[in-house]
C-alpha cells in the first residue's frame, strides 16, 4: 500500500507541475520519430493505391498528411499504418501524445532535418491551461469568446468542452472570415441602448403597474408569472386599439425580452449585468408575517392560557384536541390571509412589500 501511495502522489505531483507549466508538456522538437518505411516490391494492397500515386508524383523530401488517407477509427488507422506498402521509399514522421521508448536506428535521422522544420510549421498547436488562464486575465469576456479569440491569436488547436461552446466558436469563425460588420448586432439595442420598437407595449405595462401599486403594501402579486402577464397586456391592446390583429406599429417582446427589463432580484451576481431595470419590479416571495391587532386580543390569549391550565391540571380526565388549520372556516374581522398552497416567487414591487397572514388567524368552526 506504501509503494502504491506513492505512486499516487508522485502521479498528482507531475499532474499539477503539468497543469501549471507555460510550455507544452510534449513538443516535436523533442517528441517526434521518423520511421523509415521500405519499397515494396509486391503489388500494393488496394487500400494504399491512392497514397502511394500521390507519393510517386511527388518531389523528393516532400510531405503528405497521412490524415487525409485513413479513417478517424483508431483501429483501422493503426492497421493502416502496420500494414503500409508503398512502391517508393518513405519515412513516417510521427508526433504521439506519450514518449516512445523502443530505441532503433530509423529515429531520428539526420538527413530528415529540413523536411521536419517544414512539417512542424503545419502541426497544430496545443497549449496548457496555465497559457489560457493567464489569457483570461486579459479581458473579461465569455468563454466561447475568449477561447476563439485565444484560438485565432496562438493558434491553439485545442478541442472544446462540450457542443454548445463548439458551435459557437464556429459561427464566430465565420463572422470573422466574411469579415462583414454589418452582420454584428449593435448591442446597444439590447441593452444599455433602449430602442422604441416596443415604447407602445413598455407604456401599457408601464400603467398596468402604477394601476396596480396603490398602497406600499401588496397583498397580492402583480400577476404570478411572465407568460400571464405578456397575455394580460396583449389583451390590454386589443382592448384598446379594437380587436385583433394589433396595429403594424405595435411590436410585442419575447418573455425573456420582458424579464430583462425588470429589477434583478440579486444585484451582486454576473447575470445582473444583463437588466435593465426600466421597471422597479422583481420576483418575491409572499410573507406570513401581517398581523392584525384586536380590542380583545388580551381576552382571547387569557382564554386560552386558561384553556391549557385547565387541561394540564385534570390531564387524568381530559384530552386536549388541536385540529390542523389546512381546513377550516373562516370567522372574525376581514383581513387578506394567505392561501396555503405551496409558495413561489411572483412579480411584486422591487421596494414594497407582499405579505398576508398565516392560516393561525382563522380558527376551526
Amino acid at each position: 500500500m506504501k509503494k502504491y501511495l506513492d505512486h499516487l502522489e508522485t502521479t498528482n505531483n507531475n499532474m499539477k507541475t503539468l497543469y501549471e507549466s507555460e510550455n507544452p508538456a510534449r513538443e516535436p522538437s523533442n517528441n517526434c520519430n521518423i520511421h523509415l518505411i521500405s519499397k515494396c516490391n509486391e503489388e500494393i494492397d488496394s487500400r494504399y493505391c491512392i497514397l502511394d500515386f500521390d507519393l510517386a508524383n511527388r518531389e523528393v523530401f516532400d510531405f503528405v498528411d497521412l490524415n487525409l488517407y485513413i479513417s478517424n477509427d483508431s483501429i483501422k488507422k493503426h492497421n493502416f499504418i502496420c500494414d503500409i506498402q508503398l512502391s517508393v521509399p518513405t519515412g513516417l514522421y510521427r508526433y504521439p501524445h506519450a514518449p516512445d521508448t523502443e530505441e532503433t536506428s530509423e529515429y531520428y535521422e539526420t538527413l530528415k532535418a529540413q523536411i521536419i522544420t517544414r512539417i512542424n510549421d503545419t502541426i497544430p498547436i496545443y497549449c496548457t491551461r496555465q497559457m489560457r488562464k493567464n489569457y483570461s486575465l486579459i479581458r473579461n469576456l465569455s468563454k466561447p469568446v475568449l477561447r476563439m479569440l485565444y484560438h485565432d491569436l496562438t493558434g491553439d488547436a485545442s478541442l472544446s468542452n462540450d457542443q454548445i461552446s463548439k458551435e459557437i466558436e464556429e459561427r464566430l469563425r465565420f463572422i470573422i472570415l466574411l469579415e462583414d460588420p454589418s452582420i454584428i448586432i449593435d448591442l446597444r439595442t439590447n441593452n444599455g441602448f433602449q430602442g422604441s420598437k416596443f415604447d407602445i407595449f413598455w407604456d401599457e405595462l408601464d400603467g398596468y403597474f402604477n394601476e396596480a401599486l396603490i398602497y406600499a403594501i401588496l397583498y397580492i402579486p402583480y400577476v404570478i408569472s411572465i407568460q400571464k402577464l405578456r397575455e394580460r397586456i396583449i389583451t390590454h391592446l386589443n382592448t384598446k386599439y379594437q380587436g385583433l390583429p394589433l396595429p403594424s406599429n405595435i411590436s410585442i417582446p419575447s418573455k425573456e425580452g420582458i424579464r430583462l427589463n425588470f429589477a434583478p432580484s440579486n444585484a451582486y451576481i454576473t447575470k445582473a449585468m444583463q437588466y435593465t431595470e426600466r421597471f422597479n419590479v422583481k420576483y418575491k416571495m409572499q410573507s406570513r408575517l401581517l398581523q392584525k391587532s384586536s380590542e380583545n386580543e388580551h381576552y382571547c390569549h387569557m382564554i386560552f392560557k386558561y384553556e391549557r391550565e385547565f387541561n394540564i391540571k385534570y390531564q387524568d380526565y381530559a384530552y386536549f384536541i388541536s385540529a390542523d388549520d389546512k381546513h377550516k372556516v373562516p370567522i372574525g374581522e376581514d383581513i387578506p390571509v394567505s392561501t396555503g398552497v405551496h409558495n413561489k416567487k411572483t412579480l411584486a414591487p422591487a421596494e414594497g412589500e407582499i405579505t398576508a397572514a398565516d392560516h393561525n388567524f382563522t380558527k376551526l368552526s
